[in-house]
Parts: C-alpha cells; sequence; structure tokens
C-alpha cells in the first residue's frame, strides 16, 4: 500500500472518490454488500494531473445485475463490451461532454486482480468502502506502478498479459503516445517476439486503437515505434513495401519516411503550428473555431476527421511501389499511383473495418491528392474553369485536401525547401480555398435542366443531353453564359461543331 504522493495530486484522487457519482455508485455497492475498488485509469490519469476520461471500477459481485442498477440511478446506459473479460460500460451523458464508468468483476482477491492486467500504471486499486473525505488515499500498488508513472514508463505487469489479450501491443503504443511516456526495453522485447499474435485479435479493436494512435501528437515517433515493434507490419503491411522505393532527386525522402512525415505534418499545418528546424511561415489559413471544430468533430469511427486526414496522407503514395517505373536513363516515376493507391487504400480500409463513410472520405483524399498542384501550371493561378473542375470533382473534400497537399509538398522537398517554394504552395492553396464560395456554394449546381434542353434541340434523352447539361454548367460557374438565352445560343453552337461526341 502507497500513500506517498503529491499532495495536490492525492487530492485529485479525493475528488474522484467524493464525487457524486461515485458516491452514489458506492450506496448501490453497500446496499448489495458487495467489496469495490477504483482500478487502473483513473488512478493513473489523477496521479499524473490529467483530466478525469473514465471511471473503472472493480467489484466481487456479478458486474451485470449491479451495473443495471448503477446505469438506472445515473440515468445511465449499459452495455457490453466484447473483450476477452467480462467488461460492461455505464454511459452517462452529460449536456457538453459524457463520462464512461467500466464495471469488471475481481478475479479474485484484489492482488490477483491487479496481476492480470495490462501494465503497471494501470495496476493500481483504492478501496472505495473505506474512503473517507478526510482521510489520504489508500492506493495498492503492488507491481510499482506509481514508480513507472514517475518514471513515465509503460511497463508489462507480467510477461504473459500479451497472450491473455494480444491488443495490449498495440495499446502500449497509445499510452506512450497519449501520455508522452516510453516502453520499457523488456515489454518492447516482449511485443516484438509476439507481434505475430496480433492477428488474433478482432478487426474492430486493432482499428479503434490505431485510430487512437493516430490521433495522438507527434504521429511519427508513433509510427516508427510500431516499425520497430514489428507491429506496423501486421497493421498494413502495403506500407513496408514502400521502404527503400527511391524517388526522384526533387524528393528528400524516400517513400516510407515521405508518408511517416506527411501524416506528421498534417497536425502542423492545419494548426499553423510551426515545425522545429523549419524557418517557414505556417499562417497557410487562420485557425479559427470554424476550422477547429471541422477537424475536431467526430465523423467516423469515433474519430475526428484531422485523425483520418492523418491517415490519408499516411496512404497517400502507398500505390507507388506498385508503379514504380524507370527508363532507360534512369529517371523514375510513378504515373497513375494516385489511381492505384486508392484502390490499395481501399482494401486497407476494408481490412481494418472502417466505417463506409470513413473508408470513402479517405479513399476520395488519396485518389485526389495530386489535384490541387494540377491545376496550376508555371505558377499561374488556376483558371475560372480549372477551378470550376476541381470543386466539381472534389467536392466534399475539396478544402480538405489543400491541407494534405501543403503537407505532401513540405514532406516530398524536406528541409531541402526555399522559401519561395513555399510561399508559392500557401499562395496557391490559399487562392483555391479562397475561390471555393464563389465556385459553388451562391450558384445551382445544375444550371439548365435536361427536359428543356431535349425540348429546345429536340432531342432523346441520352448521353448527349447530359454533356450539354455539364456544358452549361461549365459555362455558368465560369461567367461565360450569364441567362438561359445566352446558355441556348452556347449549346446551339456546341451541337453544330460536333463539340458533344468529344
Amino acid at each position: 500500500m502507497v500513500n506517498n504522493f503529491s499532495k495536490s495530486n492525492l487530492e485529485n484522487i479525493k475528488t474522484i472518490i467524493n464525487s457524486d457519482i461515485v458516491k452514489n455508485i458506492q450506496d448501490i455497492l453497500v446496499q448489495q454488500k458487495t467489496t469495490s475498488y477504483l482500478v487502473g485509469g483513473s488512478i493513473r490519469d489523477a496521479l499524473i494531473g490529467n483530466p478525469l476520461q473514465d471511471i473503472d471500477i472493480s467489484i466481487s459481485c456479478n458486474p451485470l445485475d449491479t451495473g443495471l442498477k448503477i446505469a438506472n440511478s445515473l440515468n445511465g446506459k449499459l452495455i457490453s463490451l466484447h473483450s476477452p473479460s467480462k467488461l460492461f460500460r455505464i454511459i452517462v451523458n452529460h449536456p457538453n461532454s459524457s463520462l464512461n464508468i467500466d464495471l469488471t468483476q475481481t478475479k479474485g482477491d484484489i492482488k490477483s486482480d491487479l496481476q492480470k492486467r495490462d501494465f503497471t500504471i494501470n495496476s493500481l486499486a483504492i478501496p472505495l468502502s473505506v474512503q473517507t473525505k478526510k482521510a489520504a488515499p489508500i492506493i495498492i500498488d503492488p507491481f510499482n506502478g506509481i514508480e513507472d508513472i514517475r518514471k513515465k514508463t509503460i511497463r508489462l505487469v507480467e510477461q504473459n498479459a500479451i497472450d491473455d489479450d494480444p491488443l495490449r501491443m498495440l495499446r502500449a503504443q497509445r499510452l506512450a503516445a497519449s501520455l508522452k511516456f516510453s516502453i520499457d526495453n523488456k515489454t518492447k522485447i516482449d511485443i516484438r517476439e509476439k507481434s505475430s499474435k496480433l492477428t488474433s485479435v478482432s478487426p474492430e479493436r486493432i482499428r479503434d486503437e490505431f485510430l487512437t494512435i493516430l490521433s495522438c501528437k507527434n504521429v511519427r515517433n508513433s509510427l516508427y515505434e510500431l516499425d520497430n515493434l514489428n507491429l506496423l507490419n501486421i497493421l498494413i503491411p502495403e506500407l513496408i513495401d514502400c521502404k527503400k522505393i527511391i524517388q526522384p532527386q526533387y524528393h528528400h525522402w524516400d517513400v516510407f519516411n515521405h508518408s511517416i512525415q506527411t501524416a506528421e505534418y498534417i497536425g502542423y499545418i492545419i494548426q499553423e503550428t510551426p515545425i522545429e528546424n523549419y524557418d517557414l511561415p505556417f499562417d497557410f489559413l487562420q485557425y479559427t473555431n470554424s476550422v477547429k471544430n471541422y477537424f475536431e468533430t467526430p465523423y467516423s469511427d469515433n474519430q475526428n476527421k484531422l485523425t483520418l486526414l492523418k491517415l490519408a496522407a499516411l496512404l497517400h503514395d502507398i500505390g507507388k511501389p506498385t508503379t514504380e517505373f524507370k527508363d532507360d536513363s534512369g529517371k523514375i516515376s510513378f504515373i497513375g499511383h494516385d489511381k492505384k493507391g486508392s484502390e490499395i487504400t481501399e482494401k486497407i480500409l476494408d481490412r481494418l473495418r472502417l466505417s463506409k463513410h470513413g473508408i470513402e472520405y479517405i479513399n476520395k483524399l488519396v485518389f485526389y491528392h495530386l489535384r490541387p498542384n494540377q491545376i496550376s501550371n508555371n505558377q499561374n493561378l488556376p483558371s475560372k474553369k480549372a477551378l470550376y473542375r476541381y470543386f466539381r470533382d472534389l467536392g466534399n473534400i475539396s478544402c480538405d485536401i489543400l491541407y494534405l497537399s501543403l503537407a505532401d509538398y513540405l514532406s516530398a522537398r524536406g528541409p531541402n525547401i526555399s522559401i519561395e517554394e513555399w510561399n508559392w504552395q500557401r499562395k496557391l492553396m490559399k487562392y483555391i480555398y479562397n475561390n471555393h464560395n464563389t465556385n459553388i456554394d451562391n450558384k445551382p449546381y445544375n444550371y439548365m435542366d435536361g427536359k428543356e434542353i431535349m425540348k429546345k434541340f429536340n432531342l432523346q434523352s441520352g448521353p448527349i443531353v447530359g454533356r450539354l447539361i455539364e456544358y452549361a454548367n461549365e459555362a455558368y460557374h465560369t461567367g461565360e453564359i450569364k441567362n438561359k438565352k445566352q446558355a441556348f445560343s452556347f449549346l446551339d453552337k456546341k451541337l453544330k461543331k460536333g463539340d458533344y461526341i468529344a
């Protein structure tokens, strides 16, 4: 038992124990005459000084029956989590947030229970029944978890902890990333030796841990660590194929390192945060509350667009190994890697069981990732026609992809980038972004109806009518025509020239 820790952090624990929710839970547990402990992450976070995310409680009685009583008392919802151990979660919603209360049944005595947990920093317990408002919390710590918290170390409780649940290998890196801790060397060795066991875990559980890792800052370090632990080749073996794929001299890194760097830069560019060792301006667009909310609002698979954009950045060049071509002079090219990459990306995301919503978003980003720089040439800003076609084709990702394009360019050039190059990229992306409203939002997408075109030119329904509708749309959005009279005259010329056949 350990009572020695910083006063302020012990107060954090007392605040949890004396909270209305925990007191309410205690009353129910007392009525059922059950022994109960506050365990795991909630103690760890309180000792670190992090905000309370979840409450973990271990009880000696049936967690299902008790969970139903607690859920009813707190107006919460009880769900069963599909995991190796019997785990029930109570979700308590508040006006602007929610709290998860996880209930498990104590396995044997409390020390035996803690011994079955994943990492020492989570193998902590506080007996709820003996706590008082005045007394210092009694922390049960049989595996030196508090010392590991002080050392910022992720360490397995037991070597067979991975065998019990192989997902713990990914969780080690997720905790290291979110807490800014390091995985101890022996745990790293155990993970490398047992990395193949990750294939026995359900794709859904793997997906959730991996996306949470990507949601953390310093994603570059996490991805390199996953590679070092032999886990990345199990998660995305296609990415390992990118290693040592040399790129044209214009690029600083090979495909593998370039992909990881691009994923790392996404957050910096969206949040306009300067990157160490780059003396460059990062005021691409103002990081307003609306931009912040747009990227931080949950979108798919319990993750926001910022996280999904990082995944798209990681996969944007995944098609290069299969499209690599070197001509007789030694010149390297990857023609069609965007399209091939989108096909490979779809298979990867389907394997990871991302939702259809998430797959469509990421796949579209990969497919069109070259487009922003393709609509201008020789440092000339895009024409009205090029902008219209850009927004027409990219639709809901037309602005999101600008951040990916900047991250891709910065990663391609690396430390060799010049201020002139970077300023042009910023200017181009800002110009495209600022033209969004004038091209799409304030004008109807279909300016002309197929029926009026068929009636005017005595045409039957078919591909010709569709092509004429698109001609009229483009001419209207680019200012070439301003009314229906001009539109009919414009289309008449197209028909007489036979342009609709092209």
